[in-house]
């Protein structure tokens, strides 16, 4: 059994009639990082995979960025991404076998941007 509970709900609604959202109730997990820092100014590169290494099945990771925001890097493809993001909610999910990438830890680099900010990253999963 697992050591602790997540429950998250992520909703947007405009005034015209769309609402998206998605919650995850009760999921039961076992292995988290906070990872709660201030980076700048910018461009202030950060590896938080060394923080989520003892997550090798990641299945909830949020970044806050309370400042200019940060440019985004996954499983060590070649270049950030062109945009800065200040939030960003993903759920994540094991590769299925022969599919796009392996499981494991959450490999996550940030590139923060702009003046001194505040990043906060949670990652919440199960150890090995």
């Amino acid at each position: 059994m697992a050591n602790f509970q997540v429950t998250t709900n992520v909703a947007v609604t405009t005034t015209d009639g769309i609402n998206l959202s998605k919650a995850l109730t009760s999921v039961g997990l076992n292995a988290k990082d906070l990872h709660d820092d201030t980076y700048g100014p910018g461009p202030v590169a950060v590896d938080l995979a060394p923080h989520h290494a003892s997550i090798s099945r990641p299945r909830v990771v949020l970044v806050l960025a309370d400042g200019d925001g940060a440019k985004l890097k996954f499983d060590g493809v070649a270049t950030f991404t062109a945009k800065a993001y200040k939030q960003a909610f993903l759920e994540v999910v094991d590769s299925a076998p022969g599919g796009p990438g392996p499981a494991g830890v959450f490999d996550l680099e940030l590139e923060m941007q702009g003046a001194l900010q505040r990043l906060r990253v949670l990652a919440v999963g199960d150890p090995d």
